[in-house]
């Protein structure tokens, strides 16, 4: 969409990365970016990355059968 738009975009590594700036949010997508199931603004979450990835992980699994092959943290 950034492309599309024109608009620069930053991809965090880590939500650590993401909460140390004012516009860092989190986005739990599956079905390879078909389906977006949470988007939070990072400075919100208050669980550990790892925990995020299990999050994502469930809500694939009862979503998708995919075994989140599909599942992106963002």
């Amino acid at each position: 969409m950034a492309d599309a738009e024109g608009i620069s975009y930053t991809a965090f590594k880590t939500l650590s990365e993401a909460q140390l700036e004012p516009e860092g949010v989190v986005i739990l997508e599956g079905d390879d970016g078909g389906q977006i199931f949470v988007v939070c603004p990072a400075h919100k979450v208050q669980c550990s990355q790892q925990t995020l990835k299990r999050l994502l992980l469930d809500l694939d699994a009862k979503t998708w059968d995919s075994a989140g092959y599909g599942s992106h943290l963002l």
